[in-house]
């Protein structure tokens, strides 16, 4: 069971799309681990979606054996995508449990979630984000508002893996 991770984008015409991120299961060392993500090829995605006119709303990732949380290396990558688009959003698939989904974001501006993972410069795994817990609500990131789960909306998935 490997993470696995993609971005999610909005077409002009509102159409969702979510692209899984080209993860070489070729690749000498795999970047998609049972903890961790990685994307490869960045412009490939880049060119994607320029062609189509397609905004980079957030992202999209797996937790295989997990609850919907994020974690302190998803609220570090998170990061990059809210302090660029405020409304950005970080969603999670855990299909093993329940609630199966969740859609997350950096607290802003109170409490200052997003400035304080702006301001952190360790990496890997660490516990600083975590004090009161690793659910949404602890005072650095939280279940997004601003976004509705709805049968009705038309997603395109555009798998760019190799």
């Amino acid at each position: 069971r490997r993470f696995s991770c993609g971005m999610a984008c909005l077409a002009l015409d509102g159409v969702i799309e979510r692209m899984a991120l080209p993860l070489s299961p070729l690749s000498p060392s795999p970047l998609g681990t049972s903890d961790t993500c990685a994307a490869t090829d960045e412009n490939q995605i880049w060119e994607y979606c320029s062609a189509r006119e397609l905004m980079t709303l957030g992202w999209v990732h797996t937790h295989p054996t997990q609850t919907c949380f994020l974690s302190s290396m998803d609220l570090h990558t998170h990061c990059g995508y809210q302090s660029i688009l405020d409304e950005a959003v970080a969603i999670v698939l855990s299909p093993s449990h329940s609630p199966s989904q969740g859609v997350f974001r950096l607290s802003h501006p109170t409490p200052p979630g997003l400035r304080e993972v702006q301001k952190c410069r360790k990496t890997g795994f660490h516990p600083d984000h975590q004090r009161n817990g690793q659910q949404p609500g602890n005072g650095v990131y939280e279940e997004c508002s601003h976004v509705r789960w709805t049968a009705a909306a038309a997603v395109k998935v555009v798998d760019l893996r190799k």
